[in-house]
């Protein structure tokens, strides 16, 4: 059945995509706990390198990881100025929210992948943190 154009999508749609999104930086944490606990990450990380490289890795990565959280909030600001002033269509506006909900998410992921090469877990489950804030943010409140 196709949905018609002024169907309004429920803020409570909206609300789940945005926790589901959320949650999976909740989930890349628990993995990386479960790696470390478990023993099986090493604790230099997966990948072989100087301590030296790790130690400049991990802040750049992280610096990475909070570009993409800025991004998120510069980007919902320029999709919704795109609009020409004019009020957003609710599909553009649950648009806007998925693409910076995945910036936020893109956050967490660098965090996790910060996490697996370094052996550090400290600043990239901060990161996962702010990216999971982040999101949290950005969740509708009212109907979209």
């Amino acid at each position: 059945m196709p949905v018609s154009e002024n169907a309004r999508p429920k803020v409570r749609s909206a609300q789940l995509i945005g926790f589901a999104i959320a949650f999976s930086n909740v989930v890349l944490a628990g993995v990386l706990f479960g790696l470390h606990f478990a023993g099986i990450m090493p604790a230099n990380g997966f990948v072989e390198m100087d301590a030296s490289v790790a130690s400049w890795l991990v802040p750049i990565l992280f610096v990475v990881g909070l570009g993409f959280i800025g991004a998120s909030f510069v980007m919902k600001s320029a999709m919704q100025r795109g609009a020409a002033g004019a009020s957003m269509a609710p599909q553009q506006r649950v648009q806007t929210m998925i693409v910076v909900l995945a910036l936020c998410d893109g956050a967490g992921m660098v965090g996790f992948v910060a996490a697996l090469v370094t052996g550090n877990l400290v600043w990239p489950i901060v990161l996962m943190g702010l990216g999971f804030g982040a999101c949290i943010l950005h969740i509708p409140l009212r109907e979209v």
